[in-house]
């Protein structure tokens, strides 16, 4: 099959699709512009993807004995109430959810790698100085945010908002 990635992705930012807000459709066409292949998937966390399928049972916590958790959720109330009930943390309940099939060492390991993708990225914006890609001439703003955040350490006025100026500038880094 030939691909083009200038025609060939179209994002739709209209409503998400009915099964879940995650989700996308894969569709293939023959030479002639006959469908070919078509495909709904959605991602539903914890790195599981399921056909439309597979979904189909309307609850996400009953499709499959692989996704299924000692802490099943579909909203965040129901985490809340779980949470509730078993006296544990939303965190607590995440990695009970996130060991399954894998052990503690494994789950970490993966955290690991993912903070150091993370923690590579915001470097990378705190550093690149100049515009943006793309055609709208947007110069970048996290590198002399970032300066005059670094300008006030040890200063005498520090402002009560300057954690959340840390958070904002990391965050803007991982945009630009």
């Amino acid at each position: 099959m030939r691909f083009d990635a200038e025609t060939g992705i179209v994002f739709d930012y209209g409503p998400p699709l009915p099964g879940h807000a995650n989700g996308l459709i894969l569709r293939a066409f023959d030479a002639e512009g006959a469908p070919y292949f078509s495909e709904t998937y959605y991602s539903i966390g914890g790195g599981f993807v399921l056909t439309a399928e597979e979904l189909s049972g309307g609850d996400i916590k009953a499709v499959d004995a692989s996704v299924l958790r000692p802490y099943p959720f579909g909203s965040a109330a129901e985490m809340l109430v779980m949470g509730a009930a078993s006296r544990r943390s939303i965190a607590a309940m995440k990695r009970a959810n996130e060991t399954v099939g894998r052990g503690d060492a494994e789950l970490d390991a993966g955290l690991d790698r993912i903070w150091a993708v993370m923690d590579a990225c915001i470097d990378r914006g705190l550093a690149t100085e100049g515009t943006l890609p793309g055609g709208l001439n947007v110069r970048r703003r996290a590198p002399p945010i970032h300066q005059a955040l670094l300008s006030e350490r040890g200063t005498n006025s520090v402002q009560p908002h300057v954690a959340s100026d840390w958070l904002s500038v990391y965050a803007m880094a991982i945009n630009e």
